[in-house]
């Protein structure tokens, strides 16, 4: 974990939406979103899959310490 932003870091530190907002705020700062929108789902799954087998460490702290659940 850790690195670049991305749609689940900001989910877990602002809420869903921000983390939902993540591609079009990406591509206001004038990135470019995957041409296919299947080639843009799967980007997102990697980024949720990053987080899978250490979502509890990240998760439950953040929990405790007030963060958005």
């Amino acid at each position: 974990m850790g690195g670049a932003p991305s749609s689940t870091n900001l989910a877990l530190l602002h809420g869903p939406a921000w983390g939902l907002r993540f591609a079009e705020a990406y591509e206001e700062a004038g990135g470019a979103p995957a041409a296919a929108a299947s080639e843009r789902l799967h980007r997102r799954l990697l980024d949720a899959l990053a987080f899978a087998a250490a979502v509890q460490w990240v998760a439950r702290p953040w929990q405790e310490a007030g963060g958005p659940s």
